[in-house]
């Protein structure tokens, strides 16, 4: 770029040139005036001196004091100027001559060549004639005058002319000179002008200009704090104040540019999600950070490469239609698995927004991937655990931290019988069965509250009214912060169990009292051995008195009752074999009946209906009085506080032997099967 003239400069010496111009013009406006004046004083001296000179000769001819001789005192004058002069008679022959002193009072006679057109002219007019010849330096003038007296060889009658020359180059040289000096003054004039205009000019413009072009280049250079201090109250003091007002909303847009350039850097260069930006042809133009540590790349290593190059060769062609179908789109939001540099997958959501040309075609693309390979992980292994959750044999349910029911399994249903879709956001103590008391559930609530895992068995009530027996254990799920959020209760149906453990130890308790007594009814069969045995030794002795034998009687009556207890005992005792043989029922239950109402007690009356001519079956006698003990028992535990037991008989004729379950309603339907009423 050509750099122009500095303005400082530029404007002061087109001033000079100007005033150098006019001073040019005024010298030569000057010079030449001069010179016509010189020029009309000169003529204007030439004609007196050739005027007077010409009187004085007529005069001295007609006094007769003026001779040839003396004719060159007539034309001596003191006049520097005056070249010299001649006088011509009428032939124009030269009748004297002579010159003025030159230097340094020496004089020299100059012969003049007369202008003898001039001398003529003057002749024939009687009348001055005055011509300025020789380059304009010397002025030649012819005067006419009268000869009174001749020359010896003039003719006395003729007219004589005096001519003259005068020398005008010192009065021009004088001139010049002072022409020059006023040319001096005028050009010195200027050049003080000049000087104080570019003074003027260099701190009044071109020092605020400069400043002005300096604060200009600073701003364009990156500094939007530099102002242009311009003051004044000129134009360019409002140029100053428009420029500073312009720079300071530079300054603020910049400002504001710069934090939110800044701050868009800090979110790509911070973004958890990894950041990209392609270009027509799917190459990468721009990756930030954590796109490359994501994919264990570095950020120059990624930049130009294709997408395609971090993409499974199976996941082309998926890619290349993805983006076939929505490449004219805005946006698009999918998951891609991404190769990382050793081969491993990354499974990310890409978000990505499409460019586009003016001809609407695929011109680039702006895209986010935020990685997902610990949720797809995730996903995997809750999948992975619900399924078993959702096959768990054991019921789980989930509540949140007031018990309101969010989540059950399949078991729940099974368990309880209440669907998802009915039991879903009721509270949990639908399910309470009334058997606890209050305080159980303090306890329970307490124990989980304070985040802590409770367990333990309660009894539940089911959809349809029934109970249940479960052993549940209750855990608190918390939040980062110790938070309780919900519960999570994993139940098992222990009712089956639990009957079977009651059965067991009722089974252990019977065969531990069979057992004893097994080992009183040994003892007493010892002993009324004994007893039987002295009274029968008594009795056949035949030495007792009749008193005597009747109270032997009775004692043997009584070993004989004591007898049938001890054999009852040993059937209770299960040690007595089993012997199939025809029994009547009815003096089976006749016999039991003493034993029953000791064991069921006072609260509990017994009543028979017995039917009558009731055939004989095959049975053993000990097994079917122990069946008839168990059913008294039964009936006890189901009447803990009073009650009727009924033992009633009947012939029933039956098409086939049923299974025990339709035998079972069979009898509960003819209210015949011993039991409670």
């Amino acid at each position: 770029m050509k750099k122009t003239f500095p303005l400082r400069y530029s404007l002061p010496a087109l001033l000079l040139g100007l005033g150098g111009t006019m001073a040019c013009l005024l010298i030569a406006d000057s010079i030449h005036n001069a010179n016509q004046n010189i020029e009309a004083a000169a003529r204007q001296q030439l004609t007196a001196i050739g005027d007077g000179a010409a009187a004085r000769i007529e005069y001295c001819l007609a006094s007769g004091g003026f001779g040839a001789a003396t004719w060159p005192l007539a034309l001596l004058n003191r006049e520097p100027d005056l070249l010299g002069g001649s006088i011509l008679d009428g032939n124009n022959r030269r009748l004297a001559g002579a010159g003025p002193e030159f230097n340094s009072g020496s004089a020299k006679k100059q012969t003049f060549q007369p202008d003898l057109a001039l001398v003529n002219a003057a002749r024939k007019y009687q009348a001055a004639q005055l011509q300025l010849g020789r380059n304009g330096h010397i002025l030649a003038g012819a005067f006419p005058c009268r000869l009174a007296v001749s020359h010896a060889a003039a003719n006395p009658a003729s007219s004589g002319v005096v001519y003259l020359e005068m020398d005008l180059r010192p009065q021009q040289d004088l001139q010049l000179v002072a022409n020059f000096r006023r040319a001096g003054m005028i050009g010195g004039l200027a050049l003080v002008l000049v000087v104080l205009s570019w003074s003027y000019l260099n701190r009044i413009l071109t020092q605020r200009i400069a400043g002005l072009i300096a604060a200009t280049r600073e701003i364009a250079s990156g500094d939007t704090s530099r102002r242009a201090l311009l003051g004044g109250g000129d134009e360019l003091a409002e140029l100053g104040a428009a420029f500073n007002q312009m720079a300071d909303q530079i300054q603020a847009r910049t400002t504001a540019l710069t934090e939110s350039e800044e701050r868009y850097r800090r979110i790509v260069e911070t973004a958890y999600e990894g950041i990209f930006a392609m270009d027509a042809e799917r190459r990468l133009g721009f990756v930030n950070r954590r796109m490359a540590e994501m994919l264990g790349y570095t950020m120059d290593a990624m930049t130009g490469q294709p997408l395609e190059e971090f993409l499974f060769q199976e996941d082309w062609p998926d890619h290349q239609s993805r983006l076939s179908q929505r490449q004219f789109n805005t946006a698009a939001r999918f998951e891609q698995r991404l190769r990382c540099k050793d081969g491993s997958e990354v499974w990310t959501i890409m978000s990505l927004t499409v460019l586009r040309d003016a001809a609407e075609t695929f011109a680039g693309a702006f895209g986010m991937a935020a990685d997902i390979t610990e949720r797809k992980r995730a996903e995997k292994k809750l999948l992975l655990q619900s399924s078993a959750l959702m096959a768990s044999a054991n019921a789980i349910v989930i509540t949140d931290a007031d018990g309101g029911i969010e989540w059950i399994n399949p078991a729940f249903t099974r368990l309880t019988g209440y669907p998802e879709a009915e039991i879903i956001g009721q509270k949990i103590s639908r399910l309470r069965s009334g058997r606890h008391a209050p305080e159980f559930y303090a306890a329970l609530w307490g124990t989980i509250r304070a985040g802590k895992t409770w367990q333990g068995e309660l009894t539940n009530k089911r959809r349809d009214g029934s109970l249940y027996t479960e052993a549940m254990t209750i855990a608190p799920v918390c939040d980062t912060a110790g938070k309780i959020l919900h519960y999570v209760a994993i139940k098992e149906d222990v009712t089956e169990r639990r009957e079977l453990e009651s059965q067991l130890r009722e089974a252990q308790k019977m065969e531990a009292i069979s057992r004893l007594a097994g080992g009183v009814a040994h003892e007493f069969n010892n002993l009324f051995t004994v007893i039987m045995g002295h009274a029968n030794l008594l009795k056949s002795s035949g030495r007792l008195a009749p008193e005597d034998a009747t109270t032997i009687e009775e004692i043997s009556a009584a070993g004989r009752r004591a007898a049938g207890v001890t054999r009852q005992l040993l059937i209770v005792s299960r040690q007595s074999p089993i012997h199939l043989k025809p029994i009547n029922l009815n003096e089976t239950i006749t016999r039991q009946f003493n034993i029953l109402k000791h064991l069921l007690g006072e609260k509990i009356s017994i009543q028979q209906q017995l039917a009558d001519a009731l055939p004989a079956i095959a049975a053993d006698a000990t097994m079917m009085e122990q069946i008839i003990m168990e059913l008294a028992m039964r009936a006890r535990q189901a009447m803990p506080a009073e009650g009727r037991l009924t033992l009633a008989t009947q012939a029933v004729v039956l098409a086939q032997a049923p299974d025990p379950q339709s035998l079972r309603a069979h009898f509960s339907q003819a209210k015949l099967l011993p039991g409670v009423h």
